[in-house]
């Protein structure tokens, strides 16, 4: 089974892990993990994009039907299900701070993707955003989600510029200090601060960048121990961003000597 990491924690002491098993029709399975290494606890089936604040919930689509979507529990409670807009698909998703609407984008065939926010309790969906630009997704992760005030996201045209996009209507403001390679990989603290990163290679350097000053300063430094074959990276950070998580894709290879050829 492959496995990768598609939520934490707000304190950083749980995971919401992903994983496809190629054994059992390739179909995707969602797993709560504890930091500590515990044993992961099956939640349930989907591709998951994301832990609610709480840490009570989890967000998930159905990679078969990826029109509907699945509100799962991480304890108790009793899983929701959700659907896109008629002729639409998930595309990413993201709990807001008040645990109570999602931040969604959805797409459909020969159409360019849109943003909107969805009501958990009424499946309501509202659209917003600027035609042309779009939220950044990895996965069904959106990176980053709604701000920590919940009053904005961050649009791309996909051609490496951002901007700032009030959710409830505004003009966007383009942001300035991302470098080319880099990805905007979360909010830090407060609605005033980005974390920045190139998903290339193993060594990974992580900037603050201040959205009111444009300021950039070097957050944090890491590698892996082992470094052989790491081609890219995900980091997912707490939102005070004391603890984060990281995942390496690796490529691997094997050496053979054959004896004896003739």
């Amino acid at each position: 089974m492959h496995r990768w990491i598609s939520g934490v924690s707000a304190d950083g002491s749980k995971l919401l892990v992903n994983g496809f098993d190629t054994n059992k029709n390739n179909s995707y399975q969602l797993f709560l993990q504890g930091a500590d290494d515990s044993p992961p606890v099956l939640l349930g089936e989907g591709s998951g994009a994301g832990l609610s604040p709480d840490g009570k919930w989890a967000v998930a689509v159905d990679v078969s039907h990826p029109d509907t979507l699945f509100i799962i529990p991480t304890s108790v409670g009793d899983s929701r299900t959700l659907h896109a807009p008629p002729g639409r698909q998930y595309a990413g998703a993201a709990f807001f701070p008040d645990g109570k609407r999602l931040l969604i984008t959805t797409k459909a065939t020969g159409q360019v993707t849109e943003s909107a926010v969805e009501d958990l309790d009424s499946g309501a969906v509202r659209t917003f955003g600027t035609p042309g630009r779009h939220l950044s997704v990895s996965g069904f992760r959106l990176f980053p989600g709604p701000s920590p005030d919940g009053r904005f996201c961050i649009e791309t045209d996909g051609t490496n510029r951002y901007w700032l996009q009030p959710i409830d209507g505004g003009e966007a403001k383009e942001i300035t200090g991302v470098n080319p390679a880099e990805r905007i990989i979360g909010w830090r603290g407060d609605s005033n601060d980005l974390l920045l990163s190139d998903p290339a290679g193993a060594d990974a350097e992580v900037y603050n960048l201040n959205l009111a000053t444009g300021t950039r300063t070097l957050w944090v430094r890491f590698s892996p121990l082992e470094k052989a074959g790491i081609r890219s990276k995900d980091i997912l950070f707490t939102p005070d961003g004391s603890r984060f998580a990281y995942v390496a894709r690796r490529i691997n290879t094997n050496l053979f000597v054959a004896d004896g050829l003739r």
